[in-house]
């Protein structure tokens, strides 16, 4: 499961090594031929790079989160700054209104 996990990440050549690699270290321990020492080698760095090809994308998604997280901060910031500037306006408006009621009221008795 985990070598299928691993390969999915990998081009088809890499697929086939890291099969074969797991294969002949799975065999009976007690045939050492002198393949299996280097399949070995190539399976630990095959794992090394499938790592680094995980914290790389890794890397880029924590990036990809932070400038999420900034353009909310921006968009929170904007609008806390509607909610404060609509009631402001309404209530001037209010003002200017009742304002050209009373001023209108007395000019037209």
């Amino acid at each position: 499961m985990i070598v299928e996990l691993i390969a999915a990440n990998l081009s088809t050549k890499q697929q086939s090594l890291l099969y074969l690699s797991m294969k002949n270290l799975m065999k009976n321990k007690e045939h050492c031929s002198e393949k299996e020492p280097i399949l070995y080698e190539e399976v630990q760095d095959l794992l090394q790079r499938v790592e680094r090809m995980e914290v790389n994308e890794l890397r880029v998604e924590v990036q990809n989160v932070k400038e999420e997280v900034l353009q909310c901060k921006i968009e929170l910031k904007k609008s806390k700054m509607k909610c404060l500037v609509l009631p402001l306006c309404f209530c001037i408006l209010v003002v200017v209104i009742v304002y050209h009621l009373m001023f209108e009221g007395e000019s037209n008795k």
